[in-house]
């Protein structure tokens, strides 16, 4: 998927969006739309999107239309398996991964690469979501110079992230041993921070999560729950693991 062809494709840079899609038809179409809306013209995206076992085939079909990879999965298998098997065909010099139900600002894109940039041994780049964004951090920049941007005490990151290619090559990728919906996430953040990269929400964003389901009674928000419960105890347990082995590396 290409953003505004007009300028020069060597001047660009080149990005690798990646989502999972799981039904809610609207609230994903809306968001993704007012999220892509808001990408800079010198920026070249490639669209991957996994959908995990959609009732609502036309989350399937209006993604498969416009991605540059799709992959559409009769189940769900869960979040570090769907993002990992689009991570494989990544080919930006960067990788983004969003949800399906966060809207952000304008700009967006180009802010969170500015930051990748320019702040030394970058590692997951975020965008905050919830107002946990930690305490305003200077850092070393690669202009020998201190800019500041929120760090928190646990040095994880969720939400919209962004990363150079190169961490994947240094840590791998997703734990595949979580829950459907664990805390993949955060685990990924620290094998990011103990490989010697600096984790951070940028400065000047803020996302917002439209599509909030805790405390909800769903028969859906239940199984998410007991995953995350269980999710949590996989992770305490990784913690313990790499520190005793310092391998913060898996596969991809």
């Amino acid at each position: 998927m290409q953003i505004v062809r007009e300028k020069d494709f060597e001047s660009k840079k080149k990005v690798s969006i990646c989502m999972l899609t799981i039904d809610r038809y609207y609230m994903t179409k809306y968001t993704f739309e007012q999220l892509i809306s808001f990408v800079g013209e010198d920026i070249d995206v490639e669209l991957l999107v996994l959908d995990n076992g959609s009732k609502d085939l036309r989350v399937v079909e209006y993604f498969k239309d416009i991605a540059d990879v799709h992959i559409a999965e009769p189940e769900n298998i869960g979040v570090a398996k769907g993002f990992n098997k689009l991570l494989r065909k990544c080919t930006g010099d960067y990788i983004c991964i969003i949800g399906n139900d966060i809207t952000v600002g304008k700009d967006w894109l180009n802010d969170l690469i500015y930051y990748a940039d320019v702040i030394d041994k970058s590692g997951l780049v975020g965008i905050d979501w919830r107002n946990h964004k930690g305490f305003f951090t200077p850092c070393l920049s690669t202009y020998d110079t201190l800019v500041s941007v929120w760090k928190r005490n646990d040095n994880t990151i969720d939400g919209i992230t962004l990363f150079k290619k190169e961490i994947l090559q240094k840590v791998g990728g997703f734990d595949e041993t979580f829950e459907k919906y664990g805390y993949e996430d955060h685990q990924f953040a620290l094998r990011v921070f103990y490989s010697g990269y600096s984790n951070f929400y940028i400065p000047n964003q803020f996302s917002s999560h439209v599509g909030m389901d805790i405390n909800e009674s769903s028969e859906y928000r239940k199984n998410k729950d007991i995953s995350l419960q269980k999710g949590k105890e996989r992770y305490q347990k990784s913690l313990i693991e790499m520190r005793k082995n310092k391998n913060y590396s898996i596969p991809l």
